[in-house]
């Protein structure tokens, strides 16, 4: 079917879905909280400026998102029954520079889940390294892990990206090899990206900016040490990594833990068993359905949209449905 069939298929259903009140019932019967991630919010002139691998949103459809949510739901700051939780990953510049000022407009507080790493000043994640790199590498074809890889389209890069992660996930001994061979290619430095886009973007947060977040009255908790495949870690390297975690509980102000990328696949029984074992109270995943207990926690990565009714159908847990039942008839 053309992609663009689908598109306007699915657009039906919701509509359907929304009018006949088929998903507003289920906001009524849904007894637990509804926690909400998002990563990155970069000012719109910056956005419409760059390509996005992932995970990045415009202000001004963050800013209506909120407004969206807050007309269906109270936006609390802890794990309420019917509210919901907005949350953060990976602590980068735009979260206290773009998204704080647009939560204190809304009046609405959030989580910000930011590596222990970051009060070491360590400088840029291995991951975000990597994404800037598909995001921002020149058109061109490049010999990436012994396969000659084209990259032209937004559709390239997000291919060339995936394959490498699925590398990853094989043989993560791998990562730093990785990371010299794209910089062989094309140097990090050399990359077609503006000063202030890579620091709104991929720049971490400082230990002082942590703490701005802090007195803004946000909850800040740990996102691991440096944001590693926890579930690709040895059980030696497990414990380090929450060993070394532990050592900046105080600089926290919440025994919270957010998972680094959050699937099943990278976040294992063993992770999580390693987590309840922690000083940590409570860990969240980037899974849509509801796990076992307070450690495998599900959130909602939204869509960069702001259609009600798609957000809606996001929240109230019909789009997962449908995935779900269009997966068992295919």
């Amino acid at each position: 079917m053309d992609c663009r069939v689908k598109k306007y298929l699915v657009k039906t259903v919701y509509l359907l879905a929304y009018y006949l009140g088929f998903i507003n019932v289920l906001f009524v019967i849904k007894k637990r909280p509804i926690v909400i991630t998002y990563h990155n919010i970069v000012e719109d002139e910056l956005y419409d400026s760059h390509p996005h691998l992932s995970v990045t949103q415009k202000a001004s459809v963050f800013e209506r998102q909120l407004s969206i949510i807050k007309a269906k739901l109270p936006i609390g700051s802890d794990l309420e029954a019917g509210e919901a939780l907005i949350t953060f990953d990976d602590g980068h510049k735009n979260n206290l520079y773009v998204a704080l000022p647009i939560l204190q407009a809304q009046e609405v507080s959030a989580t910000f889940f930011i590596p222990a790493s970051y009060f070491e000043n360590q400088g840029m994640l291995w991951v975000d390294r990597m994404l800037m790199w598909f995001t921002c590498v020149p058109s061109g074809t490049y010999n990436i892990q012994g396969k000659i890889t084209k990259i032209a389209t937004d559709t390239d890069r997000v291919e060339a990206f995936e394959d490498v992660w699925a590398s990853l996930l094989e043989n993560y001994a791998e990562k730093d090899r990785l990371l010299a061979e794209l910089e062989m290619q094309y140097s990090f430095e050399s990359l077609d990206i503006t000063d202030r886009y890579r620091l709104q973007r991929f720049e971490p947060l400082c230990p002082e900016e942590i703490a701005l977040l802090v007195e803004a009255g946000c909850r800040v908790a740990c996102h691991s040490y440096t944001h590693e495949i926890l579930s690709r870690l040895s059980d030696q390297e497990l414990d380090e990594d929450f060993r070394r975690c532990e050592r900046y509980v105080d600089l926290y102000n919440s025994d919270w833990y957010g998972y680094p990328f959050g699937r099943p696949v990278e976040v294992d029984h063993r992770v999580i068993s390693r987590c309840e074992a922690s000083i940590f109270d409570k860990a969240f995943m980037n899974i849509k359905q509801r796990g076992r207990g307070d450690f495998d926690i599900a959130r909602i990565n939204m869509p960069a949209t702001d259609d009600k009714i798609l957000i809606y159908a996001e929240l109230s847990g019909f789009s997962t449905m449908l995935r779900n039942l269009r997966s068992t008839f295919t």
